[in-house]
C-alpha cells in the first residue's frame, strides 16, 4: 500500500501480474503540455517592453531636443542682445567722438578768429604808430623850419634895429 501510494506521488504506474505478484515501479512519462500561448504572453511582454522603451527613448531624445533648441535660443538671444549693446555703445562711443571733433573745430574756429582779431589789432597799432612817426616828422620839421624863420626874422630886426640905432647916433 505504501508502494502504491509512493508509486503515485512519483507518478508511476505499479504492475502487480509480473514477478509473482511482486509489485514492480513502471514509469509513466507524461505528455507536456505546450505552452506556446504563455510564449506568446511573454513575446509580447517582450514586445509591450521594447516599445515602452523605445517611447521612452524617443522621449528623451525629443527632450534633449527640446533643451538644445532652448539652449540654441537662449545662445542666439544672448548673441543678439550682446550685439545691440555693442551696436549702443559704438553709437555711444561714435556719438561723444562726433561730439568731441564738433567742440574742437568750434574751439580752434575760436582760436582762428581770436588770431586774426590780435593780428588785425597789431597791424591797426603797426599803422597808428606810422601814422604818429610820420606825423611827428612831420611836426618836427614844421617845428624846425618855424624855429629857423623867426630867427630869421630876429636876425633882420635885429639888423635893421642897429642900423636904425646907427643912423641916429650920426
Amino acid at each position: 500500500m505504501r508502494q502504491q501510494h509512493r508509486a503515485q506521488r512519483e507518478d508511476c504506474s505499479l504492475d502487480k501480474n509480473k514477478s509473482g505478484g511482486k509489485m514492480i515501479r513502471i514509469i509513466v512519462k507524461k505528455k507536456k503540455k505546450k505552452k506556446k500561448k504563455k510564449k506568446k504572453k511573454k513575446k509580447k511582454k517582450k514586445k509591450k517592453k521594447k516599445e515602452k522603451k523605445k517611447k521612452e527613448e524617443k522621449k528623451k531624445k525629443k527632450r534633449r531636443k527640446k533643451k538644445r533648441k532652448k539652449k540654441r535660443k537662449r545662445k542666439k538671444e544672448k548673441k543678439k542682445k550682446e550685439k545691440k549693446k555693442k551696436k549702443k555703445r559704438r553709437k555711444k562711443k561714435w556719438k561723444k567722438k562726433r561730439k568731441r571733433e564738433k567742440e574742437e573745430k568750434k574751439k580752434k574756429k575760436k582760436r582762428r578768429k581770436k588770431k586774426k582779431k590780435k593780428k588785425k589789432e597789431e597791424k591797426k597799432k603797426k599803422k597808428k604808430k606810422r601814422r604818429k612817426k610820420k606825423r611827428n616828422k612831420k611836426r618836427k620839421r614844421r617845428k624846425k623850419k618855424r624855429r629857423k624863420r623867426r630867427k630869421r626874422k630876429r636876425r633882420k630886426r635885429k639888423r635893421k634895429r642897429r642900423k636904425r640905432k646907427r643912423r641916429k647916433s650920426l
